[in-house]
């Protein structure tokens, strides 16, 4: 049960309809370490249902950082997998899109995900390249590829978790959709990071105070403690408990936090 999130609540699906219509939205929900984050996020399991859509998401670990995209491959090879699962007209429909979205750089993409292989079959080696050279192949064939996921008839979510953490890479990456948003029809990305580990010159605040200059649909949303009104309802809730029987650990739990 959610309780005390109605406002943001109303925000997510607001957001989750816009990009159903064919927008791109982003949405980045800060909060300390288990305000509710996540929970706030399940909102969207009834409406994406409802439209078809996809939702996939990763999460970027403290002792991963040196390890470039780590969240987005994850959250990419989580959906690959769900891909795989589904009827023969669904694999033919994706592989023929994700072909042509990726053309000959398909090796780029099936080096970092595995189980594309299994979908689009085995792909031409590319040629070698000097680091910054191949950082920006490797931005605009996996931009065309995240591109080509998101359709009318199956929006996609993307939620990437714990962005204090992310790569540098990965924030070049998000930075590129932003800049070419209009490209990225149908897709609802989320972002949620511990603003406690986030300063003014961290590079995720440096980037959200970019594309907010810059226009970009880009927006944010803090989750504070829940009230005591509301903890004590959750209280009564976990416990199956009247609110009459629970007030007094209630407020001794608000009291704590």
């Amino acid at each position: 049960k959610m309780v005390g999130r109605d406002k943001e609540a109303k925000l997510i699906l607001e957001k989750y309809s816009q990009s159903a219509g064919g927008d791109f939205c982003s949405l980045f929900i800060s909060g300390l370490p288990g305000i509710g984050k996540t929970r706030l996020i399940q909102e969207l399991q009834k409406p994406i249902v409802e439209h078809q859509g996809y939702f996939t998401s990763g999460k970027f670990d403290l002792y991963q950082r040196n390890i470039p995209y780590s969240a987005l491959i994850q959250a990419l090879r989580n959906l690959i997998r769900t891909f795989l699962t589904e009827s023969d007209e669904r694999l033919g429909f994706w592989k023929e899109r994700i072909l042509a979205s990726v053309g000959n750089n398909g090796r780029v993409i099936t080096d970092v995900i595995l189980e594309l292989e299994l979908l689009i079959g085995p792909q031409a080696e590319v040629s070698s390249l000097p680091p910054v050279e191949s950082r920006n192949r490797f931005n605009y064939v996996f931009d065309k590829f995240l591109n080509c996921l998101a359709t009318a008839e199956n929006p996609l979510v993307l939620f990437i978790d714990d962005l204090q953490w992310c790569d540098s890479a990965t924030f070049d990456f998000l930075k590129n959709i932003f800049d070419n948003y209009r490209e990225h029809k149908y897709l609802f990305f989320i972002g949620a990071y511990r603003q406690n580990e986030v300063s003014p010159d961290h590079p995720l605040a440096k980037m959200l105070s970019s594309a907010q200059e810059n226009k970009q649909p880009v927006e944010e949303t803090r989750l504070e403690a829940l009230n005591p009104q509301y903890c004590h309802e959750m209280v009564a809730y976990i416990l199956d408990s009247p609110l009459s029987e629970t007030e007094e650990l209630s407020v001794f739990i608000a009291e704590l936090s």
